[in-house]
């Protein structure tokens, strides 16, 4: 929003959801985080993105991360060389409330990889090419994800 001619600068429009009624799976913004000319928003079960907002007049995604089976974020933070975000429920349990976690991811530096139908070769310590694939789109990888299911493991095994 530019506050002195009064006008809407650009949108970001919600993730898709298959179900957009009061008991379906809601994907609205819910909290967001500005650190430099980075945005970080979470969206319920719409998962979390984080877009580059250098440009107010065109920001761009840089990446993103959702499961609405398991998740419900109510914020994204970001934390120096991560992203913070806590889900506050997790569908696939019987009580969704005992499933809350946080997630941490890496901070994205750029526009995320395109995704190729073939791996890239990458140099291994030998200096001969390997094929390698990090899967198929936008996200924050593997390895974040699963760093964000240890904190997750660790606050179950602290509260219990």
């Amino acid at each position: 929003w530019d506050r002195e001619a009064g006008e809407r600068l650009s949108r970001i429009e919600a993730p898709p959801t298959d179900d957009p009624t009061f008991a379906g799976a809601w994907t609205t913004a819910h909290n967001f985080d500005f650190v430099g000319d980075r945005l970080y928003s979470s969206w319920y079960r719409g998962g979390v993105r984080v877009h580059d907002v250098s440009d107010p007049t065109a920001p761009r995604e840089l990446g993103h991360w959702r499961d609405s089976a398991t998740t419900d974020f109510w914020t994204a933070q970001g934390a120096g060389d991560h992203v913070v975000a806590s889900s506050w429920r997790d569908f696939s349990r019987d009580s969704p409330e005992k499933g809350a976690a946080i997630y941490t991811f890496p901070a994205i530096e750029d526009a995320p990889p395109t995704p190729t139908s073939t791996p890239t070769a990458a140099t291994d310590e030998t200096g001969t090419g390997t094929p390698t694939s990090e899967g198929d789109g936008p996200g924050f990888g593997a390895a974040a994800g699963a760093a964000g299911l240890g904190l997750a493991a660790l606050a179950r095994r602290l509260r219990d």
